[in-house]
């Protein structure tokens, strides 16, 4: 469960995961509005590795997108939330790189992307866009999402709800509440 916090540094909304052996789902929301940013999604893989997904389901807001893996997609392909799962895999790596294909869920968009194992994190690279996700013990503790944005791993719920607006509380006790 990580904090998510705007370009000025500010916590304004939640990153929350659940990983199961073969699915991933993730929430993020964000903002200080009667209709905060949502996204959730669901990843399911036939193996605990990213590229072997099967099916997503995407939604954004009142937009659901659901899809089964599209035919013809390169072998290394993985959804854009399924991101974390190969930092993730070389966080546990010395060093190494992954190249991938990063399938876009509300667009279909296909784009080239470069994970290097750094000492201390995972850099991604996907066309002019660069990522970081920041590792200790083998874990991703803080991610740097590009135009100031960045997610801090939380210890607790208490902690993760502290001073965020009521409706992105309430998104995220639904979900954590999902998945018990």
């Amino acid at each position: 469960m990580e904090s998510f916090h705007g370009a000025d540094g500010d916590k304004i909304g939640v990153l929350l995961r659940h990983l199961a052996p073969t699915s991933l789902a993730t929430m993020v929301c964000f903002g200080n509005k009667a209709e905060p940013y949502w996204v959730q999604s669901r990843i399911e893989f036939d193996h605990p590795d990213p590229r072997t997904w099967t099916h997503y389901f995407h939604q954004v807001g009142d937009k659901l997108f659901e899809q089964e893996r599209p035919d013809g997609l390169p072998r290394d392909t993985i959804p854009g939330y399924a991101e974390y799962l190969v930092a993730l895999k070389l966080a546990e790596e010395a060093e190494g790189s992954m190249d991938v294909h990063i399938y876009q869920e509300d667009s279909g968009k296909l784009s080239e992307a470069r994970f290097i194992r750094a000492p201390h994190r995972v850099g991604i690279q996907m066309g002019d866009s660069i990522r970081q996700h920041w590792i200790y013990d083998d874990q991703i503790v803080a991610s740097e999402w590009g135009d100031g944005a960045t997610s801090h791993r939380m210890r607790n719920t208490e902690e993760l709800m502290l001073g965020l607006d009521e409706n992105v509380k309430r998104a995220a006790s639904q979900f954590l509440a999902g998945l018990t």
